[in-house]
């Protein structure tokens, strides 16, 4: 895991810092691009696909991309995960 820019600050200057009352905390940030479908509109789409309900039907009543279902499709067939209940 990369530490950025805290891995090149010497470590003589976080002393200094450090006695001087400043306390240099590491923030993790994620890194990548956002997802374009938010967590619940995916859990939606994999209820309706449990009830039934067709791909292309779906990316039209959400405006997801089919290919986008299809390709969690794809991958929960790979991983052999079940569809979320439709609660």
């Amino acid at each position: 895991m990369s530490r950025g820019i805290y891995a090149t600050v010497p470590k003589k200057v976080l002393d200094a810092l450090k006695s001087s009352g400043v306390f240099v905390h590491i923030m993790h940030k994620k890194v990548g691009r956002p997802p374009k479908v938010s967590h619940e509109k995916k859990l939606e789409t994999l209820r309706r696909l449990k009830k039934g309900i067709s791909a292309a039907k779906i990316s039209r009543e959400l405006n997801i991309p089919s290919t986008s279902i299809y390709a969690w499709i794809r991958r929960m067939k790979k991983k052999a995960v079940k569809l979320p209940d439709s609660t």
